[in-house]
């Protein structure tokens, strides 16, 4: 047998080094990777990612041979070339009489250091980590994507540059998971009017960690040619308009009026559309209009009009009053499939009436302070299954406990169904961070941050009834108490506000409602307690008490449905007293999940304090 290939023909010897090196890696996990294994509908957008990570890279012969002449060029020296004899592949270092080889996943090695006994010391797997260093540590984003512009109908490309090579990538289009998107770089094929504006973002993710890219935006033209505004006149023409300079308001319309048509684009390119602050006439008004787009604007004035509209957006304007002592708003009524998003509102509010499936995205609103009150920063009215979503929202309260100024609430629904309330920053309001009047039914307010509260972090009022909803996540500080809900009013009948469109109440109902990882920290001193929600009393309702509505009726007993409302590790703090829920216990109205953590109450008790 060949004397060159002696470790296939004697007992060959094993160098201790590299097995204690293996052994280590073993011991802190540097060797196999973790196991990084999720399942599809994986809760989080780094477990959303792992699902479609690339297999591990294992080294080959060639790569794991090379690594250990340039991690151990003293037992290893000089680069030697390699040999193979039947399932091995191996090289042979004279200097040393050394030798280290592979064998199908098997690695093994010899020389005077060892001893004379071959030894294995680990699979190819093993020694990934030490291969490829850069696949075994978190990755990062060495490249962010950019802000993209395209024609409409041209397809548009966003890309993201990782650290490592084995990571996995998840897309999200306005926070929501792009299924199949799942590479490096996103194509966009023939994006349409209706995407102007869309915001865009990656997890990039491995087992040992995830980054979130930047939010970027991608920009449709309606065309490549624009018809360009040298005066305040009405649109009803679809097209691009682009403002060529600054235009003010003269009489009692407004500036800019787009009406009954579709396909039609503003874009200001920064210059400022103002409204006459004598006669009253508005900066700008959309009137029966599909498929738009309004962007780049700087608006003055005391109100944004939006009258029945459907599928368009406005991003990247900003609003101010023409006066300081006037306050701004949005008002919008009868508005379907709008994106708000990137705005800037100052002294000014948001404020829609029947609308559906808007979404409200990364706008600064704050509300003017003092007086007259507003409802809410940001306020929807009748509708449903709009999103509101990483806004920052100032109610600019002064912070004077009983003092009644500034917003009321940070987000203000009024019978809305399936909205939902998450990732918001919200502070300064004199009433609740977030607050409905009315019917809330299957509802998720989750991960906002709320601060500086005058009643509570998150509340019901007047007509209130929580139907199917979720509460999670969210955390709330320097308020009185953290859930705040009482029932004030009877029910209401049919067609009674001024749309003439809602149904009559049927019940005053808490049900089917979970309440699940909500913190209270540094709560305002007092002796109210943690969290007001009476279940147990009726909702703290006041027999006979009825508002102004002509036709409402006052709650009796069979109107009450109350069942099924679970808490599980909610933090209501050690400082105020536990949650009250109105008394005596009644089975079956609150569940205990476990895990919630409040001060030692009095027995009996539904919930138990950790």
């Amino acid at each position: 047998m060949p004397a060159s290939r002696p470790w296939l023909t004697r007992k060959t010897r094993v160098i201790t080094a590299l097995l204690a090196v293996a052994a280590a890696l073993a011991a802190c996990g540097g060797g196999a990777a973790p196991d990084g294994t999720v399942a599809p509908a994986a809760a989080t957008p780094r477990q959303r990612a792992l699902a479609s990570l690339p297999e591990p890279r294992i080294p080959d012969a060639e790569a794991l041979l090379d690594w250990a002449e340039r991690t151990y060029p003293d037992l290893f020296p000089l680069h030697q070339r390699t040999s193979t004899w039947t399932t091995y592949q191996y090289r042979y270092y004279p200097q040393t009489g050394n030798y280290v080889g592979v064998s199908g996943d098997t690695v093994a090695v010899m020389g005077p250091l060892s001893g004379g006994a071959l030894k294995v010391v680990g699979t190819r797997a093993d020694f990934r980590c030490l291969v490829y260093p850069q696949d075994c540590v978190a990755p990062t984003i060495t490249v962010q994507p950019v802000d993209t512009s395209v024609v409409m109908g041209t397809s548009a490309q966003l890309s993201v540059v990782a650290s490592t090579q084995l990571v996995a990538y998840q897309w999200y289009r306005e926070g929501v998971l792009i299924p199949g998107a799942e590479s490096a770089t996103l194509t966009i094929a023939n994006p349409a009017l209706t995407d102007d504006g869309q915001a865009y973002s990656v997890v990039v993710a491995n087992t040992l960690g995830s980054v979130t890219s930047r939010t970027v935006r991608l920009n449709v033209d309606a065309s490549a040619s624009a018809v360009e505004l040298n005066a305040c006149r009405e649109i009803t023409a679809p097209g691009r308009y682009v403002l060529a300079h600054d235009l003010n308001a003269a009489g009692t319309q407004p500036c800019i009026t787009i009406r009954d048509v579709a396909g039609v684009q503003l874009d200001c390119n920064q210059h400022a559309l103002r409204g006459d602050l004598v006669n009253g006439g508005g900066a700008l008004a959309l009137r029966r209009v599909q498929t738009f787009s309004v962007r780049n604007c700087r608006f003055s004035a005391t109100t944004l009009e939006l009258a029945d509209v459907t599928t368009g957006s406005l991003v990247g304007n900003t609003l101010a009053p023409l006066l300081a002592a006037q306050p701004a708003s949005v008002q919008a009524s009868n508005v379907f499939g709008m994106r708000f998003a990137n705005n800037t509102l100052t002294d000014a509010t948001y404020h829609q009436r029947f609308s559906f499936g808007n979404v409200f995205r990364d706008n600064q609103i704050s509300a003017r302070a003092g007086t007259p009150v507003s409802a809410g920063v940001l306020t929807s009215t009748w509708g449903g299954n709009n999103r509101i979503f990483a806004n920052v929202l100032d109610g600019r309260w002064d912070g004077t406990p009983g003092t009644v100024n500034g917003a009321d609430a940070g987000v203000m629904l009024q019978d809305e169904s399936g909205t939902t309330v998450e990732d918001n920053t919200i502070s300064r309001v004199h009433g609740c961070g977030i607050e409905w009047l009315g019917k809330l039914a299957t509802a998720t307010l989750q991960r906002n941050q709320i601060a500086q509260a005058g009643v509570c972090g998150i509340g019901g009022a007047d007509w209130a009834s929580l139907v199917s909803s979720t509460m999670r996540d969210n955390r709330v500080r320097q308020v009185p108490t953290l859930f705040g809900f009482t029932r004030v009013y009877g029910l209401r009948p049919a067609r009674f506000e001024d749309g003439f469109q809602r149904p009559a109440d049927t019940a005053a109902e808490f049900r089917d409602n979970l309440f699940e990882g909500n913190r209270l920290e540094e709560p305002f001193a007092g002796t109210n307690p943690s969290a007001y929600m009476p279940l147990f009393n009726r909702l703290g309702y006041t027999p006979g008490s009825v508002s102004s509505i002509i036709g409402e009726r006052a709650l009796v007993a069979a109107d009450f449905v109350i069942a099924r409302n679970t808490f599980r590790s909610n933090d209501f703090g050690q400082v105020l007293a536990a949650p009250d829920f109105g008394g005596t216990p009644v089975t079956g109205m609150v569940t205990d999940g476990g895990g919630n953590r409040c001060k030692p109450p009095p027995l009996p008790y539904p919930l138990s304090c950790q």
